[in-house]
């Protein structure tokens, strides 16, 4: 895959990604506390009240991931028990 066109589709997913409010599956915490820090907080500690909601959103964001690459792509970073952090970041090694 092409730099430029991995770097224009990692842009639209994080931008989809904060809209739903899960930018947190992908992208972890850092300790500056920005307005989306707080945000990612707040949904981290939602994640602690309900995990099986955390679940259920982990598994949207690894089937708009999958659904969106390639075959050959996502032949490559599939597996088994996957968060949704780990395939984003095989994307991008990649």
């Amino acid at each position: 895959m092409e730099k430029v066109q991995y770097s224009s589709r990692a842009e639209l997913f994080k931008i989809h990604f904060h809209v739903y409010q899960v930018l947190n599956h992908i992208i972890p915490p850092t300790k500056t506390l920005t307005a989306t820090a707080q945000a990612i907080i707040k949904d981290v500690q939602a994640a602690e009240i309900d995990p099986e909601l955390w679940s259920h959103l982990a598994a949207i964001l690894l089937q708009w991931i999958y659904g969106t690459i390639s075959n050959d792509l996502l032949h490559t970073i599939i597996e088994t028990n996957v968060k949704a952090q780990q395939a984003w970041e095989r994307l991008a090694s990649i």
